[in-house]
């Protein structure tokens, strides 16, 4: 453990105003890149949303996990995201209040497909503002995070987690009072600021 570590208490990039932000988006980041590397290459589900793209069981997986701990933690924040879309809708477009905007699964075609390029996004918009920013490439343990009033950073994981067989299931989401536990699994090798 480092004294950056998440199971330290202190997160990368110190933000003041959205420290808890930022941390919960890196916590649900990992834990939605858990999910995607547990069923990677063993989809159930592959529906076409369109001509040119899919949704898997995956998106809705992640999406739910992103979605259930926001409204848990904030309950009176704004969710918008790929595949439920317009629940934040009209918060987005007023500018005003807060909504958090997920990507469950960026590079859904690559990922039903097999090819190692996909991420989690999450962001946080503030008021109008983008506030808080997460990105997790689960096949490369790279986290990319910033917010408004801290550095933007990379992060390189190596999780034990990853660790597992391929054909575990995935484990319910820990109490957030667990977070220092779940986060022994994983240590930071390198950060690089921006």
């Amino acid at each position: 453990m480092t004294a950056d570590s998440p199971a330290s208490g202190r997160i990368f990039g110190r933000s003041v105003a959205f420290d808890s932000e930022l941390r919960l988006a890196i916590e649900l980041a990992h834990e939605a890149g858990l999910i995607q590397m547990e069923r990677y290459e063993h989809l159930e589900q592959i529906e076409a949303k369109g001509p040119r793209d899919v949704v898997t069981e995956v998106d809705h997986l992640c999406e739910g996990l992103v979605m259930r701990a926001v409204q848990e933690r904030y309950p009176a924040d704004s969710f918008y995201a790929e595949e439920i879309g317009e629940v934040a809708a009209s918060a987005l477009l007023a500018s005003s209040g807060r909504v958090w905007i997920v990507d469950p699964l960026d590079g859904t075609v690559n990922y039903a497909n097999g090819i190692p390029f996909f991420c989690i996004s999450i962001a946080l918009v503030a008021d109008g503002r983008p506030v808080v920013g997460v990105v997790h490439d689960p096949t490369r343990s790279e986290t990319f995070a910033a917010a408004i009033d801290g550095p933007a950073l990379s992060m390189t994981w190596r999780c034990a987690s990853r660790q597992r067989s391929r054909g575990a299931t995935t484990p319910a989401r820990e109490p957030a009072r667990n977070a220092s536990a779940r986060s022994s699994n994983s240590s930071p090798v390198r950060i690089s600021r921006w």
